[in-house]
């Protein structure tokens, strides 16, 4: 059975998205280092994350995860590191839309990987157009590039 085009750029935005965690990851871990990342969790934010455990903003697999003894930013997800972000930091501001391409800071490419995350992520069809992966492929790899050191070739030309 072969795998159509549209399915194949379907499973590297994935691939894509992967590394993209690790960008956001690089911002989280400056902004939460993490010597102190679970000091700061349990203390400063714990009954800020609790209440959005209880609003069914943190799932249950996060919150177990938030309840660990040694946490690590490589455990979270992109969701969870965002919605950290947002509720811990002061004066963050994420975006739930697509930043326009003149805006470049960290918090509006964070925006952009949640955005296309989310978009695969809840997508009805699980295929896209050479179009389509495209304009998604450059604009995650261009944030991704700056953060992250990685090979495209990996996702670009994988053995499916």
């Amino acid at each position: 059975m072969s795998i159509s085009s549209e399915d194949e750029n379907y499973m590297r935005l994935c691939m894509l998205i992967d590394i993209a965690r690790q960008a956001v990851q690089v911002h989280f871990d400056k902004e939460f280092h993490p010597d102190r990342l679970t000091k700061e969790i349990k203390t400063k934010g714990y009954n800020i994350l609790l209440r959005l455990y209880r609003k069914n903003v943190i799932t249950e697999t996060q919150w177990k995860i938030l309840k660990g003894d040694n946490l690590k930013s490589t455990d979270f997800d992109i969701p969870l590191m965002i919605c950290i972000l947002k509720n811990l930091i002061p004066n963050i501001d994420i975006s739930n839309v697509l930043p326009h391409s003149s805006l470049v800071k960290p918090t509006d490419d964070i925006a952009r990987i949640k955005f296309h995350r989310n978009a695969i992520v809840h997508a009805n069809r699980r295929w896209l157009s050479d179009e389509k992966f495209l304009e998604i492929w450059e604009n995650v790899c261009e944030v991704s590039n700056g953060e992250v050191e990685w090979n495209p070739n990996l996702i670009l030309n994988p053995q499916f």
